[in-house]
């Protein structure tokens, strides 16, 4: 059986695998490739997996796009990190990318933006952009009030 291991962040999230963590735990790419093969393992992203049969929460499915562009999670996601929003299965992830970076064949939002360190964190044990930039990426794509319930909500929040 393949070990569920620590990811990078230092969170241990039952079902989501890296292929990074599984070769540094000492699991073949030989063996990794022959679980796929058989099913026993879906991919989920490049490089991130999940045991056929385990149900992945949206924070891992979030968690595996952001290790697959190496970026951060920001507009809704990041919202939804920071509890101003509620996490929807319905909608994809949305990640923030330096802009220098591209990112290919992905099925979540790639925003290529200039990032300051200042404005990257760690939430919930994902990557994220800080909640100004968060509410700004997701004013580009959200009008209307409910784009004001989650600035107000913000404001609540701290």
């Amino acid at each position: 059986m393949l070990p569920t291991v620590p990811l990078s962040t230092g969170a241990t999230n039952p079902g989501l695998l890296l292929r990074s963590d599984l070769l540094a735990a000492g699991v073949k790419p030989s063996t990794i490739d022959h679980r796929l093969a058989r099913g026993q393992l879906i991919a989920l992203q490049r490089g991130a997996y999940q045991p056929a049969g385990i149900e992945l929460g949206a924070r891992e499915q979030l968690l595996a796009a952001t290790h697959r562009a190496g970026g951060w999670a920001t507009g809704w996601s990041a919202l939804a990190l920071y509890g101003v929003v509620d996490f929807d299965p319905e909608l994809a992830c949305w990640v923030a990318v330096d802009k220098q970076r591209r990112v290919r064949g992905v099925d979540f939002i790639v925003r290529r933006q200039v990032l300051a360190q200042s404005d990257l964190r760690t939430v919930r044990h994902v990557p994220c952009v800080g909640p100004f930039l968060a509410v700004c990426d997701y004013a580009r794509r959200v009008q209307g009030l409910r784009l004001l319930d989650a600035i107000d909500e913000l404001r609540r929040a701290g």
